[in-house]
């Protein structure tokens, strides 16, 4: 038995099918980075409320014995001068 031969012919493109999938790209990749997008601030948004709930509630930031209760705010607020006298200090006059 004889095999045939075929010689593989390029499918006719025209520059409208081109054009079409590149459309179709362009919107798959838009559609992606959106989603992406939404996610990161879906991300965004659930870490900057519990920061914020954190800094507004009330922690004992010691033992049981002689509790130091203080807001977030106040913590970083003591934090921020603890760190401004300690530089202050450490200035060669």
């Amino acid at each position: 038995m004889k095999a045939t031969v075929t010689t593989p012919t390029a499918p006719d493109v025209s520059a409208a099918d081109v054009a079409r999938s590149l459309g179709r790209c362009l919107a798959l990749c838009l559609m992606f980075l959106l989603q992406c997008m939404a996610k990161a601030f879906g991300l965004a948004q659930r870490a900057v409320l519990s920061v914020c709930q954190w800094l507004n509630t009330r922690h004992n930031f010691t033992d049981q014995e002689d509790p130091l209760i203080m807001t977030g705010w106040q913590y970083l607020g003591f934090g921020a001068l603890v760190m401004f006298v300690a530089t202050v200090i450490s200035i060669k006059w």
